[in-house]
């Protein structure tokens, strides 16, 4: 019997104040939180009994049953805006107890609108993985597969709402290359330019980046003009030094993956095989980014790079793969391929000729907890001293525009912004 009614109720903060909006933002890292319904409603009666569903508990705990997998409905998982900030705990949250705008579009165009977020592109929630790697844990994979199309049906429907608010984003088949490149070419026909994927694949028990596996789904995001998406997590881990690092550890060490993840693809060859393709690391920040590459440079010009310089593979090396050349300097990879999402970072910005101003973009992170909400255009502000009124612009917006290929849409109460900036798409 459901004890809801015994069950306290986690309380909101009241409504914010609408900001002034000095700059529209293109956010390149929000999340979804995806209804109770996205599968029992979508799937096919001979998949229905097996779909991910919503159940709760005696206590009135809510999980999402997938699979043979139950995950709390959590505050941390799905949605900590709202929730005062000495209460975001790791705690249960029901969808009846959530701030409005996590579970409802109409709510959530109207936070978008209140701190001057034009556009959004949406990751999974932490219930599912960024990669939906937990869709891909199903047993059955029939059944999963079933789920992943069902997600990215449910993600077209959901941007078509607000046409223009929302970056189409999909996931693709995990176990599969050939299935994946399918939903990459049939995303793209309806209006997808993103793909979430794994920053590791062999962490989840797939073929590794240097097994050549992958090479059809990079080619085909490159065919399509779509951009990889590679949330921190995708691949599963964080970086967790030891067994008793605590949870909130874990968070402060994000920026730790994206520096791994830039490097393993590199020396992957990922980025010199494909150099049209368009990778970017996102809630990684980019603090480390001007460091990896003085590093890279440093390598190669010392002669760190010279394979007669390292072992060949001996049993017992920790390194179990024989180096191979690389076939052009990695900064020039790194610069040209790799693009970064910032929820701002003050002094670093001032380092963005290191990176390249054009690469960088801003994320929000609605409704996690790192959320910026409300204060996006606080944030903008405080995180560009010394750029100018263009170089704002293009962080805010103008990158992210061009990236994605994505107009940036008229918002009523929205400032105009310089025509000169505007991308041709």
């Amino acid at each position: 019997m459901s004890m809801t009614s015994e069950r306290p109720r986690h309380e909101l903060m009241p409504p914010p104040e609408p900001e002034t909006i000095r700059y529209p933002v293109i956010s390149v890292d929000d999340h979804a939180v995806e209804p109770p319904d996205l599968f029992t409603s979508r799937l096919s009666k001979q998949h229905l009994d097996a779909a991910p569903r919503v159940v709760e508990d005696d206590t009135g705990d809510q999980h999402w049953q997938i699979g043979d997998e139950r995950v709390r409905v959590g505050i941390q998982g799905m949605s900590s805006v709202g929730v005062p900030p000495d209460k975001r705990t790791y705690d249960a949250i029901r969808y009846d107890e959530m701030w409005p705008g996590a579970v409802s579009i109409e709510a959530r165009v109207r936070d978008m609108d209140l701190c001057g977020v034009a556009s959004a592109l949406n990751f999974p929630s932490t219930i599912f993985g960024f990669s939906a790697r937990r869709l891909a844990n199903i047993a059955d994979r029939e059944v999963g597969l079933a789920c992943f199309e069902a997600y990215n049906d449910w993600s077209n429907e959901y941007a078509d709402e607000y046409p223009g608010r929302f970056i189409k984003q999909g996931v693709a088949w995990l176990h599969d290359v050939d299935i994946a490149v399918e939903q990459v070419r049939r995303n793209a026909e309806r209006g997808f330019t993103a793909l979430s994927w794994t920053e590791n694949p062999e962490r989840l028990g797939l073929p590794s980046l240097y097994s050549g596996y992958w090479e059809p789904l990079f080619a085909a995001c490159v065919e399509t003009g779509t951009v990889l998406d590679l949330h921190v997590g995708s691949g599963a881990l964080t970086m967790v030094p030891s067994t008793e690092t605590p949870a909130p550890a874990h968070s402060v060490m994000f920026p730790a993956n994206g520096m791994m993840t830039a490097v393993d693809w590199i020396f992957a060859g990922i980025p010199s095989r494909h150099p049209e393709l368009k990778i970017v690391f996102s809630e990684a920040g980019i603090g480390w980014a001007p460091m990896v590459l003085e590093r890279m440079e440093r390598q190669e010009s010392r002669g760190r790079l010279n394979p007669d310089g390292w072992p060949a593979y001996e049993e017992g090396n920790m390194f179990t793969r024989p180096f191979e050349p690389l076939p052009e300097p990695m900064a020039d990879a790194f610069r040209r391929n790799y693009y970064f999402a910032t929820l701002g970072e003050p002094l670093l910005l001032r380092l963005r000729d290191a990176i390249g101003l054009d690469h960088i973009m801003m994320e929000c992170d609605y409704p996690h907890t790192d959320a910026l909400f409300p204060f996006v255009q606080d944030t903008v502000l405080n995180s560009t001293d010394g750029c100018t009124e263009d170089e704002i612009h293009q962080l805010a917006w103008a990158n992210a525009s061009a990236l994605y290929r994505h107009p940036l849409p008229d918002v009523p109460g929205f400032p105009a912004v310089p025509e000169h900036l505007k991308p041709s798409l």
